[in-house]
């Protein structure tokens, strides 16, 4: 990277950050001497502007909007992370916009005519040079194929990627340098924010992403009558190029009450309901489902548009979430602690009692509720609180699904006043807990933990050999304090009864499902008697230690 084009940029950077009132940030740092002229005091007007007249979340929003692509990018990526900046700070990023102007028609037609190695006439029967949209990384134009099917063609800005990487590369040395010097800094975990930041955006870059993800929805939805997904044209398609089908269809959010060709309330459950598939079946899902990308088409069909931005969520967030959204409808406070403890990183909390009062005073306010009383924006906006005053973070999928559950809510709240988004997901939440439950998943889950168990009872012979050549030498020095001995001796006890219990349950599942497989006699309609027996003794194994853990955890309550 050019060395001067860095300074350059970094300089300039500064200087839109001291201008707009943000000295302290970089006052305790060495950064104030690279910059020529540094502003000995905070501007009272900037471009015009009297500053004065504005909050610091309107003044961190101007700075992002003069500052460019990248940082309106980052602005709004940050606006999903109400768990580590104030709501003043997030609602002005809320309301960052990428509407800038477009770029020239003469270079839009020679990046198509370069990546696709044909000229414009040899591709479309006709193109449109102006521009129908216009954002920070692309600019759409539309045309007909020569086939006579109308599209609409998305082309990259010439060098974003360049100017965006400059940028972040710049950021990433700021935020190291104010990292040294800020402890409040620090709690934000900037690198791990710059990183995901830094990988988004470089998915968006690359329209290759979005193809991808587009034809993959088009796929699980191809049966799904009351979803459409654009047709991706991939012969018309590169890095810099998506060429995809065009939608005739009104934004969902301009229909009106009186237009009686579509039915809001149809259209709005067809929307929770088929985010809320993608959330919780396929762990993938569109993850700015604003009013734009969500388009009405004849007959109450809905139309998703724009899968550049695609959140994620593995299997065990996903139990999490689940168990997040039963805690709360069945007022079970201590399993809500540990579903956001197992969704956050942390480290150990210390004052766990406290944390586990604010998760009860919660659940306290919700659990006699109806559900079409509960707004799933005020329950996250009230966890997400706890989550910052006992310092712990979420991961940034879950955040963006949570995000995106609060947009989602918000549009069809505006079709629709009466719905309420809980209660669409509370049967799909249910409905995943099942399907674990199931007993090819359970086996499963029991041949995992029995190959765990394999893996340390293998390992156990050479551990111990370890531990007695450390004995030997003199190397071990163990001191021990009598306190509550007994208790421990017991805790151990119990634990060790436990875990011998379950190894011996997975080892039965097991053989009993190598003996079904190989048909080893006697047969009952074909099925090895033996294996069947196997396990229906497993079953009963497992029902009386589930059962006997919960008398042990109601007799420890009472």
């Amino acid at each position: 990277m050019n060395n001067m084009k860095f300074i350059n940029r970094a300089r300039e950077i500064i200087s839109i950050i001291i201008s707009y009132g943000f000295r302290d940030i970089i006052s305790i740092t060495p950064i104030l001497k690279i910059i020529k002229n540094p502003i000995d005091k905070i501007n009272i007007k900037h471009n015009g502007i009297d500053l004065r007249k504005y909050s610091r979340g309107e003044r961190i929003r101007m700075a992002c909007e003069d500052l460019g692509t990248t940082f309106i990018k980052l602005g709004q990526i940050l606006s999903n992370r109400n768990d580590i900046l104030p709501r003043d700070i997030i609602d002005e990023l809320s309301k960052l916009q990428n509407h800038v102007k477009p770029f020239d028609e003469k270079e839009a037609i020679n990046i198509i005519e370069t990546d696709l190695g044909k000229k414009i006439d040899e591709i479309f029967e006709t193109f449109d040079v102006k521009p129908k949209a216009s954002a920070s990384i692309s600019q759409v134009h539309t045309g007909v194929l020569k086939n006579g099917e109308k599209v609409a063609v998305k082309v990259k800005r010439p060098n974003i990627e360049e100017n965006i990487l400059m940028d972040i590369e710049v950021i990433t040395w700021l935020s190291n340098i104010i990292e040294k010097y800020n402890e409040e800094f620090v709690l934000m975990q900037p690198q791990k924010l710059i990183t995901a930041f830094k990988a988004q955006l470089l998915q968006e870059l690359d329209f290759n992403f979005e193809k991808n993800n587009t034809l993959k929805f088009a796929r699980y939805f191809k049966n799904n009558k009351n979803i459409k997904i654009a047709k991706i044209y991939e012969e018309y398609s590169t890095k810099s190029i998506l060429t995809m089908e065009y939608i005739e269809g009104i934004k969902i959010s301009d229909i009106s009450p009186d237009d009686e060709k579509y039915d809001r309330k149809k259209l709005v459950s067809i929307g929770i309901d088929s985010v809320l598939e993608q959330i919780f079946m396929l762990g993938f899902f569109h993850a700015d489902p604003h009013p734009g990308n969500l388009m009405a088409l004849e007959n109450n069909v809905l139309c998703f548009l724009d899968f550049g931005m695609i959140g994620f969520i593995p299997p065990n967030s996903k139990e999490a979430f689940s168990s997040i959204i039963m805690s709360i409808s069945s007022g079970d406070y201590l399993e809500l602690s540990k579903a956001i403890l197992d969704l956050c990183y942390h480290a150990e909390i210390k004052n766990m009692d406290e944390f586990n009062m604010a998760i009860f005073v919660l659940v306290s306010k919700y659990v006699d509720m109806p559900l079409d009383n509960i707004n799933i924006e005020d329950v996250f906006n009230e966890l997400i609180y706890i989550i910052r005053e006992f310092r712990l973070t979420l991961p940034s999928n879950i955040m963006l699904l949570i995000k995106s559950l609060i947009v989602l809510e918000g549009v069809a709240r505006n079709l629709d006043k009466d719905v309420k988004l809980i209660e669409h997901i509370k049967p799909f939440a249910f409905k995943y807990v099942r399907e674990q439950m199931k007993p090819n998943n359970l086996f499963k889950q029991f041949k995992k933990l029995f190959y765990d168990y394999t893996g340390i009872l293998k390992e156990l012979p050479t551990d111990i050999g370890d531990l007695l050549t450390v004995i030997k030498k003199g190397g071990m020095k163990i001191q021990l304090e009598h306190r509550k001995l007994e208790s421990l001796s017991n805790t151990l006890d119990a634990l060790a009864d436990r875990l011998s219990y379950s190894i011996v349950l997975a080892s039965l599942i097991m053989a009993s499902a190598l003996i079904i497989t190989s048909n080893i006699p006697p047969l009952f309609h074909g099925t090895s008697v033996i294996g069947m027996v196997g396990f229906g003794v497993s079953a009963i194994m497992g029902f009386i230690m589930i059962i006997s853990r919960f008398i042990k955890k109601y007799i420890k309550k009472k």
